[in-house]
């Protein structure tokens, strides 16, 4: 339909919702090629080819930039080496102290350290 856009996961939302500072498709693809007169949004990542993408999707294993420039410098994640027992693993494999668990902080790269949380 030509007043519509696709989502990176095929949904559609009208055009004039891209870029407009809110996340409409689930994936938040709608605003991930969006730059503005300061850059990307405080909780976004600029990537080497100045693509703006969610901080959160920094180091999880995906090549969100398409330079792979969001999977660099990440910390070393070991598949093989469990935390420590007092330590919180999250799902990409990142160990955080227990304590950072449920602090209302995400401390995980992939903010799982704050689901399911009461």
């Amino acid at each position: 339909m030509p007043n519509q856009a696709t989502c990176m996961n095929g949904d559609c939302i009208p055009k004039d919702k891209i870029c407009d500072g809110v996340y409409d498709c689930p994936d938040a693809s709608d605003e991930s090629h969006c730059s503005n007169k300061h850059g990307c949004e405080p909780n976004e990542f600029r990537c080497r080819n100045n693509k703006c993408v969610l901080k959160t999707w920094r180091c999880d294993g995906e090549n969100d930039c398409g330079d792979k420039s969001d999977e660099e410098n990440c910390p070393t994640l070991s598949p093989n080496a469990p935390c420590e027992y007092h330590e919180f693993q999250c799902r990409n494999r990142q160990c955080i102290p227990k304590s950072y668990q449920c602090d209302t902080h995400p401390d995980c790269m992939d903010t799982s350290d704050e689901i399911g949380c009461g």
